[in-house]
């Protein structure tokens, strides 16, 4: 396997240290990383075995979340 060589901030790579898992590589590290941060179209279909009841309840709680910033934002 061909490796590269990268260069980052000090800062960054105390952050990467942080993160790495015992007996991890900081190329283990990354990889783990950059396949967590996913993308929005592997959430498609995420909510489609939810019941109607449990979509009105979340419904319901966006309402109550957007109607209460919009008080405070009137406010």
């Amino acid at each position: 396997m061909t490796s590269k060589t990268i260069s980052v901030k000090e800062e960054v790579y105390d952050m990467l240290k942080k993160e790495k898992l015992p007996g991890e590589s900081f190329s283990d590290t990354l990889t783990r990383l950059v396949k967590e941060k996913g993308r929005i179209s592997d959430l498609a279909g995420s909510w489609s075995d939810l019941t109607e009841e449990e979509l009105d309840s979340i419904e319901n709680g966006m309402r109550r979340i957007r109607d209460s910033a919009d008080e405070r934002v009137v406010r």
